[in-house]
């Protein structure tokens, strides 16, 4: 099984800066800005111990970039998620409000949004019952499908290169280096096998863990607003961005 070492350490600072420079090509889902919910909520710098894997490498397991892996491994799903931005981001046919609709679409299509969404609460998902649990990711998944629309900007990407594809059963990672101008960052992708597909639970960029970054937010308003205090905060973030999205 492939640890979360690696995705869940170093949150805070230097996440602010993956939206505005390298969300692009495979990073597109991830396009929300920390801090999500207003200021006041930064998340600190905690870093953690170093190494993906817990259990040794079974080579036949762990692709290197031409190694020919399954056409349907989470390498490849990534790849043709990539090459179908492209092609919508190219189409000068298509209004940007279909762009955004169709790019929604492939958001859906790749991301675990439960999982992400119960990382994302740590300790105080199993304190809430499942109608909370529900409502709560929708509301999570509803505004990190507004705002990584916001700016179609972030999905251009000079270069996304995918050097290392680690498969252990249901568990993957997926390391990727994207580029853009002189800008270079290294992802580590972390996916699992959902009723037969690869989805993404999570991600590290330049070593910070997104799941921890949210974490640390929502565990801080929990703490002072409780988990009702939460929903509102998304709830008024979501209303926040529709509304500047309707302005001409």
């Amino acid at each position: 099984m492939i640890s979360n070492s690696r995705l869940e350490r170093n949150p805070g600072a230097k996440i602010n800066k993956v939206p505005g420079i390298l969300l692009a090509g495979a990073l597109w889902f991830f396009a929300m800005p920390l801090p999500v919910l207003g200021q006041g909520v930064t998340a600190p710098v905690s870093p953690k111990s170093t190494g993906s894997v817990t259990a040794p490498v079974d080579p036949d397991r762990v692709n290197p970039d031409g190694a020919n892996p399954a056409e349907s491994g989470p390498r490849a799903i990534l790849r043709e998620r990539d090459q179908t931005i492209r092609e919508i981001m190219s189409d000068s046919n298509v209004e940007e409000a279909q762009v955004k609709e169709r790019l929604k679409v492939l958001i859906n299509g790749i991301i675990d949004f439960s999982e992400l969404a119960r990382r994302s609460l740590g300790t105080y998902w199993k304190k809430i019952g499942p109608a909370d649990q529900e409502k709560f990711t929708r509301l999570f998944k509803e505004l990190i499908e507004i705002t990584s629309t916001k700016k179609l900007e972030i999905f251009k990407a000079n270069r996304v290169d995918y050097p290392v594809e680690t498969i252990r059963g249901n568990q993957a990672e997926v390391r990727a280096q994207v580029y853009k101008g002189r800008e270079k960052v290294e992802v580590a992708y972390s996916l699992h096998r959902v009723k037969g597909e690869w989805k993404i639970y999570d991600m590290v960029v330049d070593e910070l863990g997104l799941a921890e970054n949210y974490r640390t937010q929502f565990n801080k308003i929990i703490k002072e607003k409780r988990f009702a205090g939460l929903l509102k905060r998304l709830q008024s973030r979501i209303k926040e961005e529709k509304r500047e999205a309707a302005k001409p």
